[in-house]
C-alpha cells in the first residue's frame, strides 16, 4: 500500500548513524514516506572527517549527496539538489539547518521556484538571537554578517514552519522572527534526543569498566563525559572538590581536547592535591556511553555562557536522565530547561552552589532515588527518540491541513 505523504528530511545532523534513530521512529507512522538527504560527511569538533555510512534499511530511504564547502556549516550547498527533489516529489520537506546558511537559502529556492505546492519547515537550533546586522565589528564579519542577514530575511519570510528546540527560544526569538517576515506556524521540539532503551538497560559492561577503574560497587562516582573545553566549566567542577571530605568518591572526566589545556586541567588536580578522586579517561566509542552513564551516581554539565554561545541543549543531558543519572548543571542556555525539576540547577561560576550540589547529591539517600526516577521519566517522556518522533509528527499533520 503506498504511503499518502513524502517527507524529505535533509541535515547534516545525520551523517552520524546513530542520530538516525529519531528517522526511524518516525518512519512508524505508516502514512509517511521519508526520504533522508545528508552531505558525503561532517565535521567532529577536532576537524576530523566522519564520512556518512549508507542506510541499507527498508524504513527509509537515504540519498547521499557531494556538494561544494562540505562540512562547513555556514556555507555548505549540495550537488544535483533540483533534481534529486525532483525524482521524489516532495509533499514535505523538513529542514535541519539553522535559517542564515547557505544550504537554507538553497533549499528555498529551489523548494519555492519549482515545488510551489510543497512545504517547507526549518528546525533550528540556534538559541542566542543574533541581529546579524548590527553584531558586526570587523571588516570581515561586515562582509560575513551582512550575507547571513540577507539570507534570513529571504529563508524565513517563505518558510511554513518553524522550530526552535524550546520554549525560552520562542519568547527570546519572537519579535525578531516577525521583524524578518515570518507568516508560519511555529513548533517547539528537540532536534536529536536519546534511544531510551539503549541508555535505559543496564549494561553488561559495567562490572568490567568498575574493575578497570579500581572502583568497587559502594562508590558515589561524579561524572562528565564531553569536550574537554573552558566553556563547558570543567575548572569549576574541579575547584567544588577542593579539601573534599567525602569517602569513597571518585571524580571521572571523560573527553578529549587541545592538549594544552588538558595538562592545564590535570596541572590544576594536582595542586589541588585531588590526585587520589579524580580520573581522567580519553573519549570513549559512542557504543559504551551509556555503560558509563549507568556508572555515575551524578553527571555534571557546568557550561558557561560566552558572547557568542551558550548550552543550546546539552544532548549529555538526556543520556544521562535516561539512566537513571540525574545531573548537576549550571543555569547556561538550555541545561534548566532540559532538566526541569530532575536535577540541580546552580549558577554558572558559582563554586560554594556547585559543591552544595555535590555535597546534597551524596548525603540527601531519599531525594537522590527521586531524583533519579523523575530524570529517567522525563528522559522517556519529553526526550526519547519515540516522543520527538510523535511531536514532529504532529506538526508535519498540522502543516498538511494548512494545504
Amino acid at each position: 500500500m503506498k504511503k499518502s505523504l513524502n517527507l524529505i528530511i535533509i541535515s547534516h545532523a545525520y551523517v552520524y548513524s546513530a542520530y538516525r534513530a529519531k528517522i526511524e521512529a518516525l518512519s512508524e507512522y505508516h502514512n509517511l514516506n521519508i526520504t533522508l538527504i545528508t552531505p558525503e560527511f561532517g565535521l567532529e569538533g577536532g576537524g576530523q572527517k566522519v564520512y556518512a555510512e549508507q542506510y541499507e534499511g527498508k524504513d527509509y530511504r537515504h540519498i547521499i549527496l557531494s556538494g561544494y564547502f562540505t562540512g562547513k556549516l555556514n556555507f555548505f550547498v549540495f550537488k544535483n539538489l533540483k533534481s534529486t527533489l525532483q525524482s521524489l516529489n516532495p509533499d514535505i520537506i523538513l529542514l535541519e539547518e539553522e535559517y542564515w546558511t547557505q544550504i537554507a537559502a538553497q533549499v528555498t529556492y529551489i523548494t519555492k521556484k519549482f515545488f510551489p505546492h510543497t512545504k517547507l519547515i526549518l528546525l533550528s537550533c540556534e538559541n542566542m538571537c543574533h541581529i546579524w546586522e548590527k553584531e558586526a565589528e570587523t571588516l570581515y564579519q561586515k562582509f560575513r554578517y551582512a550575507s547571513f542577514h540577507f539570507i534570513e530575511k529571504y529563508v524565513i519570510s517563505k518558510l511554513d514552519g518553524l522550530i526552535f528546540q524550546l520554549p525560552g527560544v520562542w519568547q527570546d526569538f519572537e519579535n525578531r522572527i516577525d521583524e524578518l517576515g515570518f507568516k508560519g506556524k511555529r513548533g517547539i521540539l528537540p532536534q536529536l534526543g536519546v534511544d531510551y532503551n539503549r541508555f535505559a538497560t543496564i549494561s553488561p559492561k559495567l562490572p568490567e569498566i568498575r574493575a578497570e577503574l579500581g572502583l568497587n560497587d559502594n562508590t558515589f562516582i561524579y561524572g562528565y563525559i564531553g569536550r574537554i573545553t573552558p566553556e563547558k566549566g570543567i575548572e569549576d567542577m574541579i575547584h567544588a572538590f577542593e579539601n573534599w571530605d567525602k569517602d569513597n568518591t571518585k571524580l571521572i572526566i571523560i573527553g578529549n581536547g587541545d592538549a594544552e589545556y588538558v595538562n592545564q586541567i590535570k596541572q590544576l588536580v594536582r595542586t589541588l592535591k585531588l590526585d587520589d578522586i579524580v580520573i581522567f579517561k580519553n573519549a570513549i566509542p559512542f557504543e559504551d556511553i551509556p555503560a558509563y552513564f549507568q556508572l555515575f551516581n551524578i553527571s555534571i554539565l557546568l557550561s558557561h555562557t560566552t558572547p557568542i554561545w551558550k548550552e543550546q541543549f546539552g544532548r549529555v543531558l538526556v543520556e544521562s536522565m535516561a539512566a537513571g543519572t540525574p545531573v548537576i548543571g549550571s543555569n547556561s542556555g538550555a541545561i534548566p530547561l532540559v532538566i526541569g525539576d530532575t536535577g540541580y540547577i546552580v549558577a554558572e561560576k558559582d563554586i560554594f552552589s556547585i559543591r552544595e550540589a555535590l555535597n546534597d547529591a551524596y548525603i540527601n539517600k531519599s531525594k537522590y532515588i527521586k531524583l533519579s526516577k523523575l530524570a529517567q521519566n522525563r528522559a522517556n517522556t519529553e526526550f526519547s527518540y519515540t516522543a520527538i518522533a510523535k511531536k514532529t509528527y504532529d506538526f508535519i499533520q498540522e502543516i498538511k491541513k494548512s494545504s
